[in-house]
């Protein structure tokens, strides 16, 4: 009796074991033209997104290698959003602590630091699906993307030396496929009268 119950709990805790790993969630990116409350995203521009690696001067390195099918959600390119009052938290979902992208007040830098003001960010979607990230407490202090040393930075609107629109991608679960896009259907006969 003893054998046979050891087998049956050996089975059930296999079983166990190989639904939990089949229930993982696998993620891919989608660019999105709104973001909302606990929402998993990816920004980027010209290929480079915003990672959680900052360098001396405070500027958030970034990375040309990242996977947009088969995430996990904890990549250190991908960020969480936070409900905060007039915009949002950016929170690092690979950080513990000072996972908070702010802006450091200083000049045009940014750092990961614990939630205050300076880490409030707003969402402003433009008609070509990009989006103009500002922060909530600097005024006209905008995330963008530099070539210099490929760097995310908060600039001031008059400085052109960078590009302020940065594309969104949100993280949605990955169904194995590529996404596919249809244009807009076209009609090629004329409206009018039919006879039948």
């Amino acid at each position: 009796m003893k054998k046979m119950s050891k087998n049956v709990l050996l089975c059930a805790l296999l079983c166990l074991l190989s639904s939990t790993l089949a229930a993982q969630t696998t993620y891919m990116l989608q660019q999105v033209t709104a973001v909302e409350a606990e929402g998993l995203y990816v920004f980027e521009q010209r290929g480079y997104v915003m990672s959680n690696v900052v360098n001396g001067s405070h500027a958030l390195q970034t990375t040309t290698d990242f996977s947009s099918h088969g995430l996990t959600g904890t990549e250190p390119y991908v960020w969480k959003l936070e409900r905060a009052s007039g915009g949002y938290y950016l929170r690092n979902v690979s950080l513990s602590s000072k996972c908070y992208l702010t802006y450091s007040g200083s000049s045009t830098g940014v750092m990961l630091s614990a939630k205050n003001d300076y880490s409030v960010w707003t969402f402003d979607f433009q008609e070509d699906g990009t989006v103009l990230i500002k922060n909530g407490k600097a005024s006209g202090r905008y995330l963008g993307f530099v070539d210099q040393g490929t760097n995310y930075k908060a600039y001031a609107t008059s400085d052109m030396t960078y590009e302020h629109a940065i594309k969104v991608f949100r993280l949605v679960e990955d169904d194995g496929g590529s996404p596919v896009v249809v244009d807009v259907p076209t009609f090629s006969v004329e409206a009018g009268t039919v006879d039948v």
